[in-house]
């Protein structure tokens, strides 16, 4: 396993991070037995980040962890949760974020959270994300301002109940921007991947995915820990999305729409769906700004294959046809 420092944190992550939610789903799905096998894997492995959400199976994912933490007691492993924030909540933020982490850290039996993000998108107006219907977004002010999610979360860093805040980055790119830009955040989870690489690269104006512009360097220079999500486009890469035809959780990527830009990518670059996953990773890792790559997994082999994929590096072949892909949108637009 190779680690990366978590931005200017000053501590260093496993590139991979065990995704412990619905992607995947081994957390959530399996039963005990499988789950302490796969966790004692990827231990063995040197995966030392752990990302959870109550979210995750209703809760189930960080039971399921709570239930595995106290046998590896002799690992330093580092946990992330999250805080999702409704509309009904908006009239005690602060309550509703303080009651959320207190019942995360009771279901991981755990005293403090090593990083807790805010699991809702957040739009420059209030209500107006354009990606699932099923995720409510906050307008930036809900966030900036007096009594806000942030002032929430930093009371609970200087609490001590976690260690670290940050935010997972879908919505308003330009709302995104300017939450990096307080200096207030340490870390964030960023939709960046061989599909949609606009958080990480120049991508054209009328790109048909969700432009990023970029945010990767905004979050980079602020210091921040950078935890890539999203990297095989919900499986979409491999060949096996979750989504059907439902909506994305970053506009302009819905399960059928990566369904055709992967398998464009694997006919131009002449690989099979395993080979795929492989380059997925790697992709993501050629960015040396992104601290870890959160990946969900099924199976246990899909642990070993994901780590194993950290051992090599893409050529300036693939590299080159890869961009080309993202200078014509996936063969959509006229060469440049």
């Amino acid at each position: 396993m190779n680690y990366r420092y978590f931005g200017n944190k000053g501590f260093k992550i496993s590139e991979i991070v065990f995704g412990a939610g619905a992607v995947g789903g081994l957390i959530i799905n399996k039963n005990h037995e499988t789950r302490l096998e796969a966790f004692s894997e990827a231990l063995n492995l040197g995966i030392n980040w752990i990302d959870t959400a109550p979210a995750y199976g209703d809760g189930l994912s960080e039971q399921h962890l709570g239930e595995l933490l106290p046998n590896f007691s002799d690992h330093e492993i580092r946990v992330s949760s999250k805080i999702q924030i409704r509309h009904e909540h908006l009239a005690d933020i602060k309550g509703e974020i303080e009651k959320s982490l207190e019942s995360s850290l009771k279901r991981l039996n755990v005293e403090a959270i090593d990083l807790i993000q805010l699991h809702t998108p957040v739009t420059e107006v209030r209500g107006d994300f354009k990606g699932s219907a099923s995720h409510d977004s906050l307008g930036i002010s809900d966030v900036l301002d007096k009594d806000g999610v942030l002032e929430a979360l930093s009371e609970l860093k200087n609490s001590g109940m976690a260690k670290l805040i940050g935010f997972t980055g879908f919505g308003d790119t330009d709302a995104l921007k300017l939450m990096v830009k307080t200096g207030a955040f340490d870390a964030i989870q960023v939709y960046y991947n061989v599909l949609n690489p606009s958080a990480g690269t120049i991508v054209p104006n009328n790109f048909t995915a969700h432009n990023y512009k970029e945010l990767i360097n905004d979050c980079h220079e602020f210091g921040m820990g950078i935890l890539n999500i999203r990297a095989l486009a919900a499986g979409a890469v491999a060949g096996n999305s979750i989504g059907g035809t439902t909506a994305a959780l970053s506009p302009g990527s819905t399960s059928n729409a990566d369904e055709i830009r992967a398998d464009i990518l694997r006919k131009v670059l002449n690989i099979d769906t395993s080979q795929a996953v492989n380059l997925a990773i790697q992709y993501v890792l050629e960015n040396k700004k992104i601290s870890g790559v959160v990946v969900g997994f099924s199976e246990i082999e899909h642990i070993r294959q994901a780590v194993s994929a950290c051992d090599k590096s893409l050529s300036d072949s693939q590299l080159n046809k890869i961009s080309n892909l993202h200078s014509t949108d996936f063969g959509t637009l006229r060469m440049p």
